[in-house]
């Protein structure tokens, strides 16, 4: 098994976090690229499946996982085709958490199965001028969209995974803004392929007034922060988690207080 390494740390008064919020429920939020449990039976994707009061968003999900998801959890799980079926997206709510609404919003491509016309001719785009990356373009991605009531507050819930390619992935955050509407009280999860300082990127968190949690350390094996809990209005995250396990990604914990 591999060593597991933890970084951590807590928000304080000085990071401008009112001390006193022992009165506001706490909920913690968790999002992890499994890489298909590829290097075998991931021991932190067990453990965190076992914390009942955790929202759990996870990419690249095998589908003997996503089922066993499914048979585990009921009416608590959400599972959604991605990329022609070999991978699913999977978001899992606390005990106490109902689904208001859910649906998957189709980002490159047709209920996860067929790409999306822009997406091949951008793929064609990047195979012409000989740049790797362009079965990219054949590979459909989704977002899930939940309404979600928890302790008697209402809150809205975008996960996804985009592509790597830039190409490819920077359509996909405008498509991200429209699903997160109005909502007031906002969370945007999941693997984004791409760094804040990144112009897509850094243009969609300043017109939704999303904000990342936690520190800008690596979340994958390239040395990138790629992996994300962004949150706006009610939300204030107060602690920060990153597991390293079998997966090329870390396992993202955010305690956030609403």
């Amino acid at each position: 098994m591999k060593r597991t390494s933890i970084c951590r740390f807590k928000l304080n008064p000085s990071n401008g976090v009112d001390p006193d919020t022992s009165h506001m429920p706490q909920l913690t939020v968790a999002t992890y690229n499994t890489y298909r449990e590829q290097n075998g039976r991931d021991p932190a994707l067990d453990a965190i499946l076992r914390q009942s009061g955790t929202l759990l968003c996870l990419q690249e999900v095998s589908l003997g996982r996503a089922l066993e998801i499914k048979r585990t959890f009921g009416r608590r799980a959400f599972v959604s085709l991605t990329k022609h079926g070999l991978q699913y997206l999977v978001l899992v709510l606390p005990e106490d958490a109902w689904f208001l609404r859910r649906r998957t919003a189709q980002l490159t491509g047709y209920c996860g199965l067929i790409p999306k016309i822009w997406s091949l001719r951008r793929g064609y785009a990047l195979y012409r001028s000989g740049r790797s990356g362009w079965l990219n373009s054949l590979e459909p991605r989704v977002a899930q969209v939940a309404s979600v009531f928890w302790k008697g507050r209402t809150f809205r819930v975008v996960h996804t995974h985009l592509p790597f390619k830039a190409l490819l992935r920077n359509p996909c955050f405008s498509l991200l803004q429209e699903e997160l509407g109005e909502a007031e009280s906002a969370l945007l999860t999941g693997d984004l392929n791409a760094t804040t300082r990144e112009l897509f990127l850094a243009d969609l968190l300043l017109a939704t007034g999303l904000q990342p949690a936690g520190p800008g350390t690596a979340t994958h094996d390239s040395g990138r922060r790629i992996d994300y809990v962004l949150y706006r209005g009610d939300f204030r995250a107060v602690g920060y988690a990153a597991t390293k396990s079998l997966s090329d990604h870390r396992l993202i914990r955010v305690e956030v207080e609403l």
